[in-house]
């Protein structure tokens, strides 16, 4: 028997090849080895090619040469912890698009600065993102001379069964918050924006709602941007439909669905049903003026589809009419789609899981019997279900599902992938440590029942509402948990502009969960300075600076937008800046001393159109100005394929996620 070879050469050729390259090695997969010009030595004179080939090494190459992109080879960097070997491995994460490797593992010669580590952790765009979102509403509250109390939706710990890199992701709400607070901050001490708070904004994330933007919504707009949307009749907000000239020519023909077209504004968030009843309540109007011009005879009763044969007889009115005929139009191609796609049975089985009237057995009922709907409809109603029936997925029940509804298992990561937003699908192990919450008790995903609007209730399939209306609700009506949502600094404290800054110091913020106990949550993000001690004026002058609801005089844009109802979007697409113009003051009152402050809530990850239908309906039952913002508009097939995108083998990642872990004396650090 041998002895063994404790050389030092020996010993560091052990750790190099068995416990760094051999702990990440995957058989059948092939990795490429980067190194900077010390570790490159490092490893030339320990080991040889045939020893790195029997690790799954195929090739070796220099950190600090741009490379093109292999996303099919995982990346092992072997790099020191260098400032320079650091930052062309960030600079590998900064490109937009196509991701440099299919998964990436790092290990340091030697140990590493903290401080390194978090630089990899703020790498590609997270940290542009947060900024970039604080930047445009602190925009937006300047130009409005506005000055928020802030909340956010506060974190609960995910455990050690999530996916990596959701502790990250449950934390962006909070650092947005902070680092709004700081911009706007600076706008105070320069007397741009009033010192005391003049209205409230809510900041949350997708993960609050799940639902919202898979499950099938029957109001108009969101019925159009569902079920058209990646169709040639709707691009944005332009619907193209076929219409017949005077000379009998068909012709395509295009109509912008915005804020200009009145008739949209009236029907958008109402029930399809009650949409359609006003259209034919229009064409009723239009065949009373037909009769006055001398057409009654011609005009007979007519159903929704021989509606547009109606417009294109009145030549005479033709200018007026266009919008009607394009909505005509629209809800015909609407309603096409509903029978096609068995919507309406389908609609009441996702609204029956949502609020827990349904099961598993019923989802797989419904499923078999359906083989041949599209396979998005299939993949949405499983994420409602898995949404609201949590740690329910197994492997068992995942292979059946993935049988029976006939999916690919990029279909089946959109509903494993919740895991990414903080929805725990997969069932989890019961131990002493399992679930640790620190006190705060996770929700129910089953909801329960609200009372619909009476404009509503006589219709089926207008179950649902988004999580959104109660946020806002206690909110409006001071309720609002500040354990849930906890503010940056409550209102009524010494404003930023004294320089006092924040109760909790933003570079501490990492990892801070909603763990406090004893004292109420305000104590603990926002430290003890929270006792609502009026303050008297000075401050750089912020005092002398007035809210814009103050100054009007007349209101007349808010009492406009009331009449039709819009939110505003603040942050979203180009295309959304009409309503950012517009339309934030559904029912809106004229100040803070009016009929209440401005409500503001903006959501991380997008929000939907069942959302927007919630604040407007707000505005106009508090009389306030409710806006509603996020980072994009959300809709079902966009929705999903970001989710789709959160995993590892996702196309089109824009984010690496990193998993840290320290073999022996070194770090690895591995993106997800």
């Amino acid at each position: 028997m041998g002895t063994k070879d404790t050389t030092l050469s020996a010993v560091s050729k052990m750790r190099l090849l068995d416990e760094m390259l051999g702990s990440v090695k995957v058989e059948g997969q092939w990795s490429v080895l980067l190194m900077d010009n010390i570790t490159t030595q490092i490893m030339t004179n320990i080991c040889g090619v045939s020893d790195l080939l029997d690790y799954g090494i195929s090739l070796v190459d220099n950190v600090a040469v741009p490379r093109q992109p292999s996303p099919h080879l995982a990346g092992i960097y072997f790099i020191t912890p260098s400032q320079e070997s650091v930052r062309a491995l960030v600079s590998d994460f900064n490109r937009r698009g196509q991701p440099q490797y299919h998964k990436v593992h790092i290990f340091f010669s030697s140990a590493v600065d903290p401080a390194i580590i978090q630089s990899i952790h703020s790498s590609d765009e997270y940290r542009e993102e947060i900024h970039f979102m604080a930047t445009r509403l602190a925009t937006m509250f300047s130009t409005l001379k506005e000055f928020p109390s802030i909340r956010f939706r506060a974190a609960l710990p995910p455990g050690d069964e999530y996916p990596p890199g959701l502790e990250s992701r449950l934390l962006v709400g909070q650092r947005l918050a902070v680092e709004l607070y700081e911009a706007l901050a600076e706008m105070q001490r320069a007397g741009q924006i009033p010192e005391r708070e003049t209205c409230e904004l809510i900041i949350t994330d997708r993960g609050f709602d799940p639902v919202a933007p898979i499950i099938h919504e029957f109001t108009y707009e969101a019925m159009a941007h569902d079920l058209l949307e990646g169709t040639p009749s709707l691009k944005g907000k332009i619907f193209t439909y076929n219409s017949e000239s005077q000379g009998g020519k068909t012709e395509p023909k295009e109509h912008v669905l915005d804020e200009r077209d009145d008739m949209h504004v009236d029907l958008r968030h109402r029930h399809f049903a009650a949409a359609s009843l006003r259209i034919s309540s229009a064409m009723d109007d239009l065949r009373a003026q037909s009769r006055l011009a001398g057409r009654g005879s011609s005009v007979g009763q007519l159903d929704l589809k021989g509606m547009s044969k109606l417009v294109q007889a009145l030549p005479q009115y033709r200018d007026q009419l266009s919008n009607l005929s394009a909505h005509v139009e629209l809800a015909s191609v609407l309603n096409r789609a509903v029978e096609a796609r068995r919507l309406t049975e389908l609609g009441k089985l996702e609204q029956d899981l949502v609020y827990g009237d349904a099961t598993s057995k019923e989802v797989i009922a419904f499923l078999s019997a359906n083989q041949m709907l599209p396979e998005q409809e299939k993949v949405r109603v499983l994420m409602c279900y898995s949404a609201t029936h949590q740690e329910k997925l197994d492997t068992t029940r995942a292979s059946q599902w993935q049988k029976v509804a006939r999916l690919s298992s990029a279909s089946m990561s959109a509903i494993t992938n919740l895991e990414y937003l903080g929805v725990p699908v997969c069932k989890r192990q019961r131990g002493a440590l399992a679930s640790l919450t620190f006190g705060r008790k996770r929700r129910k995903a089953v909801r329960k029942d609200r009372e619909m609007d009476e404009d509503e209730s006589q219709y089926s399939l207008s179950r649902f509402v988004p999580v959104l209306a109660e946020v806002l609700e206690n909110a409006a009506m001071g309720r609002l948990s500040q354990e849930e949502y906890p503010y940056v600094r409550p209102p009524g404290s010494p404003s930023a502009a004294s320089g006092s800054g924040f109760g909790f110091q933003p570079q501490q913020q990492q990892g801070l969960y909603s763990q406090q106990s004893g004292g109420g949550a305000s104590d603990y993000y926002s430290g003890g300075d929270s006792d609502g001690t009026p303050r008297g004026g000075g401050g750089g002058g912020g005092a002398g600076v007035a809210s814009f609801r103050t100054l009007r005089s007349t209101g007349n844009w808010a009492k406009k937008a009331s009449s039709g109802g819009s939110g505003a979007v603040v942050g979203g697409a180009p295309s959304d800046t009409s309503r950012a113009l517009g339309g934030g003051a559904a029912g809106g009152g004229d100040g803070a001393g009016g009929l209440g402050s401005r409500m503001i809530a903006f959501v991380i990850g997008g929000f939907t159109f069942s959302e927007l239908r919630v604040a407007h309906r707000m505005a106009a039952r508090t009389g306030r100005d409710v806006l509603l913002g996020g980072t994009s508009v959300q809709t079902p097939s966009k929705f999903i394929q970001q989710v789709v995108s959160l995993g590892g083998d996702g196309v089109g990642q824009h984010a690496a996620t990193f998993e840290i872990e320290q073999p022996g004396a070194g770090v690895s650090v591995r993106r997800k």
